[in-house]
């Protein structure tokens, strides 16, 4: 219902954050400004037999030892699929990590789709419980990654094909 503006990012990078309630339920979460997430390419080639190496910038201001930043990287090939596969990896923000080369092909094994995409995360997260589940502070900067599939033609339409393939129900050519 916020009608007005903000701040875009609405803090400065090593501000600290704090996230606070009063009444049945009081919280007090920590959360620590991260600087965006820059230096990542927009495009990336994945290959069954080999590893894939995922670099950023890292960061130039370091978090208090309380705060670590983690970098999350997520790689999905087979989100328009029925396969929901996909590989979760955690980091230390350090501007490079490489998910290893079997966790690359089983998961290519696994079955693909059109559109195939690489999430990187900058983040830091706090959280409590509470009688109604689980609540979190997670600051993070976000960027997608397309990815290029040897072998893999994502569509839209038949039109984004080479006749006579046409476009699949998972958005691939075939």
């Amino acid at each position: 219902s916020f009608t007005g503006t903000l701040p875009h990012p609405g803090f400065d990078p090593g501000a600290s954050l704090r996230l606070t309630t009063a009444g049945t339920t009081t919280l007090d979460l920590l959360g620590w400004g991260i600087e965006p997430l820059a230096g990542v390419p927009a495009t990336m080639t994945v290959q069954s037999g080999q590893a894939m190496a995922v670099s950023w910038t890292a960061p130039t201001v370091s978090p208090p030892a309380s705060d670590p930043v983690r970098v999350e990287i997520t790689l999905n090939v087979n989100g328009h699929g029925l396969v929901g596969s996909h590989v979760d990896c955690v980091a230390p923000d350090t501007g490079s990590f490489t998910i290893p080369e079997p966790l690359v092909t089983a998961l290519l094994a696994d079955g693909l789709s059109g559109f195939p995409t690489a999430t990187v995360r900058r983040t830091t997260t706090d959280s409590a419980d509470v009688a109604a589940g689980c609540v979190e502070l997670d600051v993070r900067s976000q960027v997608t990654i397309d990815l290029t599939i040897p072998g893999l033609t994502s569509c839209s339409g038949n039109d984004d094909c080479t006749p006579p393939q046409t476009c699949q129900a998972d958005l691939t050519c075939g």
